[in-house]
Order: C-alpha cells, then structure tokens, then sequence
C-alpha cells in the first residue's frame, strides 16, 4: 500500500467537499469560507417561538448567514433532506448540545452537485 493514499468521497449524486464536526462556544458565530462564499452559523433564541427551527439569512451577494433558533436541548436537530445552497453547493447538518447548553456541536458536510455523466 502507497505511503500517501488519497481519499475522496462520494454519494449516487454529489461529491463530498468537506466534512466535520466544530465545537461553537455560546454567543460565538461560526464563519466558514468556501471559495468565495462565506457561510456563517449563528445562534439564537426566539422568546416568541419557542419551537427549535433553522432559517437562511441571505447578507449579500457572497454571504449567507444559518440562524440555528432555540437548539440549546438539541440532540442531533437536523434538516430532513440537502439543503442547497447554490447551484452546485449543499449541505446536511446536524445540532447537538452540550450537557451545559454552553457550547454547541455542530456536525456538517457539504456536498458539490455531480456533472451528469
């Protein structure tokens, strides 16, 4: 076996880009760059719905803001299905809280949509 093994991965319909998990302290946003869109991950709580929710915040032409809303109990809250985010980029995501409901753990993946072949 080759010392330097190079790993991609891959569904039936997209390639994996990137994939991972990231500890967010509380009151903190998570700011991830991907070529030249940033995407930013913000928590929030909503004291008139107290349902846990997600919704996107288009900032720009560039940014794009997921507001996570009321995820402080969460235990692995995510969306049913992809999310795209553009024309070739999505996501899958999952929430899960700390025991203190300090810091969140956000696991994510984002995808790139395969050419059709």
């Amino acid at each position: 076996m080759e010392n330097n093994l190079t790993i991609s991965l891959e569904t039936d319909s997209y390639n994996v880009l990137s994939s991972g998990v990231v500890m967010i302290p509380k009151e903190q946003k998570l700011i991830i760059n991907i070529a030249n869109l940033k995407f930013i991950v913000r928590l929030e709580n909503n004291k008139e719905n107290r349902k846990s929710y997600f919704g996107f915040n288009p900032v720009d032409e560039t940014t794009l803001e997921l507001v996570l809303y009321n995820l402080t109990n969460a235990l692995f809250a995510s969306p049913q299905n992809v999310i795209p985010l553009t024309e070739e980029l999505s996501l899958l995501f999952s929430i899960q809280s700390s025991t203190s409901g300090n810091n969140i753990v956000f696991f994510y993946t984002f995808f790139k949509t395969k050419e059709n072949e």
